[in-house]
């Protein structure tokens, strides 16, 4: 009998240890501590709903894409996503919206329809992370700025549930469905890719690369299964989400754009695509060499993975947040590194919107704090990816085959 069928599929990490909350009490608290941080991030959005667009959304700090992007998306037209006007999103994440607009016509009604939605996943994450993280982890998750701040400013939720679900039935050995539900998170905001990925290099330090090949079809087949008939359908809509990201340049919050604003350079969009997914490539490879030669808890793989993606990658959205809170807590790193990676957060959320007040022409403050709030965050990320991977470090006999 292997060690893996004796002990499961993954040892607990030594820095993880530490008590699980006992359902059903701690998760009744859990859900209804992230109940009450949702609450709070929606009476905040919804504030400077249907307000005039005087800046207010960036001094209050209470800016949501949602909105907008009910008008700019062709939603308070009626128009149908991809079908009737291009969508700049994964297609589970347009028919997201097109269910959100399935109730009476109107920017706050939509709003509040796609919120309900979003904290539905939002939920459905706390569970997974109260039932598979330690204590500390699951109110971290629960109570996180992030989640605050980010839970309502886009869709990224939906994608979050999905591949966090997939993460953690990749993890416990059950790589089918695992792969499955990454498929169907990459469909509603691309990253869950990455996962299949580390899903292989997983599988096959265990050796069980068969299993892990069934895996990577089965995120494949959900792909397909969600995407073809799009393609079908709408192909110039559905391939608005691929141009619009080939021909964007560097992104606000990127260390591209940080090396463009106070080193000088210049990046053509063409070139500057070589040099992120180059630089992803490299730092990707190095995580793969490190993981075959010491092994980790597929979680913090998984979260040092995307850290390398978020690191190199010319586009990063400040509510990519979402995207690291539910991994940083399966993978957790402890409660000080936690703190630090929201502080950083909080402060990077707030300069962010200050300096776009500042350039529509109302009190703000000047670029400087925001570009600071960027340089700091890449070291605090990779602190925080290593301070998982150490801790979720797995002993020879706990991985491989006796």
């Amino acid at each position: 009998m292997s060690a893996e069928s004796r002990k499961g599929p993954a040892a607990e990490p030594a820095a993880g240890a530490g008590p699980r909350l006992r359902p059903p009490a701690g998760l009744l608290l859990v859900t209804a501590a992230t109940s009450a941080t949702l609450f709070l991030g929606f009476a905040w959005k919804y504030s400077c709903l249907g307000v005039p667009w005087d800046g207010r959304q960036y001094t209050r700090l209470c800016y949501s894409d949602i909105y907008p992007l009910y008008f700019t998306e062709g939603l308070s037209r009626g128009s149908r996503p991809y079908l009737d006007h291009p969508v700049e999103y994964p297609v589970l994440t347009g028919a997201a919206m097109a269910l959100a607009n399935l109730g009476r016509p109107g920017g706050i009604g939509f709003f509040v329809r796609t919120a309900v939605l979003l904290a539905a996943a939002a939920e459905a994450l706390s569970v997974l992370v109260a039932l598979h993280a330690r204590r500390p982890a699951a109110y971290a998750f629960a109570l996180a700025p992030s989640l605050l701040l980010y839970a309502f400013m886009n869709w990224d939720l939906l994608a979050a549930a999905l591949g966090t679900a997939g993460v953690v039935l990749w993890w416990k050995g059950r790589r089918e469905w695992g792969g499955f539900l990454m498929g169907l998170g990459a469909a509603a905001k691309l990253y869950p890719v990455l996962f299949l990925g580390a899903g292989v290099l997983e599988a096959a330090r265990r050796r069980r690369l068969a299993s892990g090949v069934k895996g990577l079809g089965a995120g494949g087949l959900a792909l397909l299964l969600t995407n073809l008939p799009v393609v079908a359908a709408a192909p110039r809509g559905w391939a608005e989400f691929f141009r619009l990201n080939a021909g964007r340049p560097a992104d606000w919050d990127s260390l591209w754009f940080l090396a463009e604003r106070v080193g000088r350079f210049r990046f053509p969009s063409g070139e500057l695509n070589l040099l992120s997914l180059g630089l992803f490539l490299a730092l990707a490879a190095a995580v793969a060499i490190a993981y075959l030669r010491r092994p980790v808890s597929f979680p913090a793989l998984c979260l040092a993975v995307l850290v390398c993606f978020l690191l190199s990658n010319k586009v990063y959205s400040p509510q990519y947040a979402i995207w690291l809170l539910p991994l940083v807590s399966l993978a957790w790193p402890g409660l000080g590194p936690f703190i630090l990676l929201e502080g950083v957060g909080i402060a990077l959320f707030a300069s962010r919107f200050l300096y776009f007040a500042r350039l529509v022409g109302v009190d703000g403050l000047p670029i400087q704090p925001f570009l600071a709030a960027v340089a700091l965050r890449a070291p605090i990320l990779g602190f925080v990816s290593l301070r998982a991977w150490k801790g979720h470090q797995l002993l020879a006999g706990d991985f491989l085959e006796a």
